[in-house]
């Protein structure tokens, strides 16, 4: 079993990409999902904390947990809270994320969230990597969390 953690902007395709990925028995705590499930959305953010808290504990697969955590310290926070082994960074640029929210959601309500996140991360940073793999997430060998930044996948939202 591996917590992932796939963060990135609003619009960066994370939960897409964790959908592609997953398999049977794997869990996915996404927070858009959990609001689409309970309607509320304190109900719902409860609900992902417990989720997140337990995540060390599923025994069937992977967890993936979709967060924008857009502060990398807040970002390595979470993840040696929760137990995430391997951590993904879809960093799509804020006119990509911004054209792909607006045509998902039909407003431009996420556009000031995707301009914080990318205030909060630099283009170069510690622990990048651009994999030339396409749009896969890579698997790690054991150790503490690796970070990756995952650079213009191209991903259709």
């Amino acid at each position: 079993m591996t917590v992932r953690l796939v963060g990135g902007p609003p619009g960066a395709g994370k939960s897409t990409i964790v959908r592609e990925k997953r398999r049977d028995g794997d869990l996915v705590i996404d927070l858009d999902d959990i609001r689409a499930s309970v309607g509320s959305e304190a109900t719902a953010r409860k609900l992902r904390s417990v989720m997140e808290d337990g995540a060390r504990t599923h025994e069937d697969g992977d967890v993936w947990i979709v967060r924008t955590l857009g502060d990398p310290a807040a970002r390595a926070e979470f993840a040696d809270r929760v137990g995430v082994y391997e951590i993904s960074v879809l960093d799509v640029d804020a006119d990509t994320a911004k054209a792909r929210v607006s045509a998902r959601d039909g407003s431009d309500e996420k556009h000031p969230a995707i301009d914080r996140w990318w205030a909060q991360n630099a283009p170069e940073g510690a622990n990048e990597e651009e994999p030339a793999m396409g749009n896969q997430i890579p698997t790690r060998a054991a150790g503490a969390a690796q970070q990756l930044r995952l650079s213009g996948l191209g991903l259709e939202v």
